[in-house]
């Protein structure tokens, strides 16, 4: 147990999703979750905060998931977070491409929030709250 607040980007703009998020990891102090419904909301968040990881959508209103994953892997501020990307799209050549762009894992809506918030304990590597298995 480090303590240390984790802090979780979601870059996706289906409300729905956020809510489930928040909904998901509230009673658990070691993860502070911030919704981003953009890529332009996600720029200025990260300029102010210590990010820990990052679950990107592919389908943004202002910019396809998959330019935002390599302009977060281009950017030497940003590069070494983790990116989970986060689909309703379950197709492998997609998911090849983003693995091949940086990302690290990449989940099919619908997903259970027990199984993301395992998977960013595991990427991110410490959580103030063991997650059962």
């Amino acid at each position: 147990m480090t303590g240390q607040t984790l802090n979780i980007v979601i870059v996706d703009d289906d409300e729905f999703v956020g809510e489930i998020m928040s909904a998901g990891f509230e009673n658990d102090p070691g993860f502070r979750i911030i919704n981003c419904p953009s890529a332009v909301d996600f720029e200025e968040s990260v300029t102010n905060l210590d990010i820990h990881g990052i679950v990107l959508d592919l389908f943004l209103p202002d910019i396809n998931g998959m330019d935002l994953l390599k302009r977060i892997k281009a950017d030497p501020k940003l590069r070494d977070i983790p990116v989970i990307v986060l689909s309703g799209v379950d197709d492998m050549a997609i998911r090849r491409k983003t693995i091949e762009a940086g990302a690290i894992h990449f989940i099919t809506k619908p997903f259970a929030i027990a199984d993301l918030k395992r998977l960013l304990v595991r990427v991110v590597g410490k959580s103030a709250d063991p997650i059962p298995s």
